[in-house]
């Protein structure tokens, strides 16, 4: 063996392999926190633009609606926004409008425990 090799010790190479190991148990959560607020800002942003759909379409039927195809005239993307971003099984969401004759909020629910959007009240008679 020649005494001028060079190269890194056992030592050296798992001191950065520890290190490597620290700052992924560091990254990996953070990153994680990250896509999960990008996901509910995601999801806020959706349900404002339903919305102000619904907003439209009251304003042009004088009544609200809770069918996402009645929309379509007013969002071009209506079926891309009516789920939620962060999924899970049923990730639709649910436009609550009370009943003719009751008075009531119309709301946009998330099916994933975020908060209600009252889009409008309706009166009671």
């Amino acid at each position: 063996m020649k005494k001028n090799q060079r190269g890194f010790t056992l030592m050296e190479l798992m001191i950065v392999i520890v290190i490597i190991g620290v700052l992924a148990a560091i990254g990996v959560p953070a990153y994680r926190n990250y896509v999960t607020q990008a996901k509910e800002s995601a999801c806020s942003a959706n349900r404002n633009t339903i919305a102000t759909a619904l907003g439209m379409y009251y304003a042009e039927h004088g009544v609200y609606t809770n069918d996402f195809a009645k929309l379509a005239d007013y969002v071009t993307n209506i079926d891309a926004i009516k789920e939620c971003p962060a999924g899970g099984d049923s990730s639709t969401y649910t436009i609550t409008v009370p009943a003719a004759g009751t008075g009531g909020n119309v709301t946009v629910t998330c099916p994933n425990g975020h908060d209600v959007l009252i889009v409008g009240t309706i009166p009671t008679p």
